[in-house]
């Protein structure tokens, strides 16, 4: 079965999914620490489970701190929004790429000795810590005339609050969001009132989930800056994410009441913007009437407005109108193929509506006979765990595409990653006896199938085999059949 799936590996287009990069990065900060480091592999590489990545984190981690070290049973790794991962789960099914997790010591758990070593390699190059991911921050420099009672020359601070600013920003683009925060509060402890730094850590905050902070800072930006459109805007959708629905409704009114006060023009597409997060609130409000006139009214003057058609989509599902939610879905599809926010909503309108394949069928017309767009579909779901429906567009598009090993190379991983082992297997031998001609070098599909017999169908069990000169990236385990 490996030897195969080397194989198809091997015939596959070069835009086949399974080897696509898979990149995230994992955060972690204590007391005295903060740690960014970035994972990266082969995403066809699927075989690593939380438990064997959090082995490898714990590793690097404890290398560069061995004074403190972790200890793996102690360590969970959760979401951006706090949802904790299972050790056990697959990464694939898990992480997506580009992902932030954040690792953190479970209170209350007793120490476990592991010593996993499987996941060294789970990189394409071993796991990294970015350069400035360090186990504190940098040294601040001193303010000008800061604790010396000397007065401050203009002209020395703006280039030391340059620097602070320069330096944060980039911690920021690597995502070390511990240091750049501290270095943000130093400059905010000698100037309380700059209005960047207040901003920056409220947009911080904001990535890191923690919307109380974000709050404070955006309400302190807008006292000092009262006629803002922007502060407002940015107060307005912390509430949101907040809970604080009615507050963000006013602040994000104030926005938009102050569009006429202010001192640049302000784009049409920012007040589509304001309209459709108003509209949000209103609709997590209950006032779903109304959100729902703002969404069509933004749809109106721009048909192409995403997160218009994405929450007026949500509202449409909500009150069952399922094929007006998959036409919306697929058509921010077809604008937006990579995005990876569209990705997810239209997986999860196919993941709550029943029968979601005969409203998929009515809507893709035409394509529905068409094997890229089932397997371009079936790519988009399968990431984001809509995976029943993910297995039946790959088989169709195998029935409809026999000799396309990328086909049914991506539909026998799905079934593998649903434990269907012995169905991946059947689905990859089918293709051989399909496709005897099919060669790489001087190894033909058809060797294959008579190296395997006349069986017309694979039996036996699944059994765990380990291979020390396993021809991949990562020098992990794989399935094996035993025929």
């Amino acid at each position: 079965f490996f030897f195969v799936s080397c194989a198809l590996n091997s015939l596959c287009a070069p835009c086949n999914v399974a080897h696509t990069t898979m990149k995230f990065y994992i955060h972690f900060e204590d007391a005295s620490r903060a740690v960014t480091t970035k994972f990266e592999w082969l995403e066809a590489h699927n075989r690593p489970t939380v438990s064997d990545v959090i082995s490898a984190f714990v590793e690097l981690f404890n290398d560069s701190n061995p004074d403190a070290p972790l200890i793996p049973g102690n360590v969970v790794f959760t979401t951006e929004d706090g949802v904790q991962l299972e050790p056990g789960a697959a990464c694939k099914m898990s992480i997506h790429n580009g992902d932030d997790i954040f690792a953190k010591v479970q209170e209350g758990s007793s120490p476990v000795d592991c010593t996993t070593t499987a996941v060294k390699d789970v990189a394409k190059a071993p796991p990294v810590a970015p350069e400035d991911a360090a186990s504190s921050s940098p040294a601040a420099p001193p303010m000008n005339g800061a604790g010396t009672g000397a007065p401050p020359t203009p002209q020395a601070d703006n280039n030391v609050i340059s620097e602070f600013l320069k330096v944060a920003e980039e911690a920021m683009g690597k995502r070390s969001y511990a240091q750049a925060i501290k270095l943000l509060q130093h400059l905010l402890s000698v100037y309380p009132n700059h209005l960047q730094s207040l901003t920056l850590l409220g947009t911080i905050y904001c990535t890191i989930k923690k919307w109380e902070m974000a709050m404070d800072y955006f309400k302190k930006a807008c006292e000092l800056e009262p006629d803002s459109v922007d502060r407002y805007m940015e107060l307005g959708n912390a509430q949101y994410f907040a809970g604080q629905y009615a507050e963000s409704v006013e602040s994000l009114n104030t926005a938009i009441n102050n569009i006429g006060t202010a001192a640049y023009r302000v784009p049409d597409s920012t007040v589509e913007d304001m309209k459709v997060l108003i509209g949000r609130s209103l609709y997590a409000n209950g006032e779903q009437d109304g959100a729902i006139a703002l969404f069509a009214n933004v749809i109106e003057s721009n048909p192409t407005h995403r997160q218009a058609l994405m929450e007026y989509s949500k509202a449409v599902l909500d009150r069952a109108k399922y094929s007006d939610a998959v036409k919306i879905g697929l058509n921010l599809l077809v604008n937006d193929p990579n995005g990876k926010e569209v990705r997810a909503h239209l997986a999860d309108i196919l993941g709550r509506i029943p029968n979601a394949l005969e409203v998929l069928d009515q809507e893709l017309s035409g394509a529905a006979g068409a094997a890229p767009a089932l397997a371009f579909l079936a790519v988009v779901i399968k990431d984001y765990g809509v995976m029943e429906e993910s297995i039946e567009l790959y088989r169709r598009s195998c029935e409809l595409a026999p000799t396309n090993a990328s086909y049914t190379l991506n539909y026998a991983h799905t079934l593998e990653v649903m434990n269907q082992h012995q169905k991946a297997a059947q689905v990859i031998l089918d293709f051989m006896r399909r496709n005897p001609d099919i060669r790489i070098s001087n190894v033909s599909c058809g060797d294959v199938v008579n190296c395997i017999g006349d069986s017309t169908a694979l039996h036996g069990e699944v059994v765990w085999v380990g291979h020390a000169d396993m021809l991949s990236a990562w020098s992990g385990r794989y399935y094996d059949i035993k025929l």
